[in-house]
């Protein structure tokens, strides 16, 4: 015996209930739903205020989505071409150091050339430095002085105190970089060539 699926409306949500996406898709559910009985395959009975194809307002839908993700696309690659990648995360961390540099004996070496990043600064007459840098390639810290190994070691981002030590050129013993992480607080209240 096959059972006659029922066509009460009350199941049926009416246009005014629904919006949008929901709605399209309650439509398109409901006038293709199949009722599957021991014999044959029986419709529901829908009434046919609700049996509009449901395409238009699928298309409606997508097209208005699809123009506010162009809007929204445009401003942005706009306002990261005109502020750069920095305006939405800090892509260049910075690093700042506040150091000296002294050769084996412990006396300062003035003129050194202090690189970071690319970018170089010399050391005062007491082998003094303060540098401070958004990183960039090579990323490197180097120290180098005529007579004296030269030093280098991967920066690092932050605020650090450095003390670079350099071997003559002659000498077995190697030159050395010792990096010694700080608070920003000490950082902006260090002398360079304060230990």
């Amino acid at each position: 015996m096959v059972r006659r699926a029922s066509s009460s409306s009350a199941m049926v949500r009416s246009p005014t209930e629904s919006s949008g996406l929901l709605n399209a898709f309650w439509r398109y559910f409901v006038a293709n739903r199949a009722v599957e009985g021991t014999a044959c395959k029986l419709r529901l009975q829908v009434p046919s205020a609700l049996r509009a194809p449901a395409a238009p307002h699928l298309q409606r839908w997508a097209s208005q989505s699809m123009r506010r993700l162009f809007a929204f696309s445009f401003t942005a690659v706009m306002c990261g071409s005109l502020a750069g990648c920095c305006a939405f995360m800090p892509c260049h961390p910075a690093t700042s150091l506040v150091g000296a540099v002294r050769d084996t004996n412990g006396l300062p070496v003035a003129n050194a050339t202090v690189t970071m990043y690319g970018a170089t600064t010399a050391t005062d007459s007491r082998g003094c430095f303060n540098v401070h840098r958004a990183d960039a390639m090579p990323f490197t810290f180097s120290v180098a002085a005529a007579g004296y190994q030269s030093a280098q070691v991967e920066a690092q981002a932050g605020f650090y105190r450095v003390s670079a030590k350099l071997a003559r050129t002659q000498s077995p013993d190697q030159s050395q970089i010792e990096w010694v992480a700080i608070s920003p607080n000490e950082y902006s209240s260090s002398t360079p060539c304060e230990h």
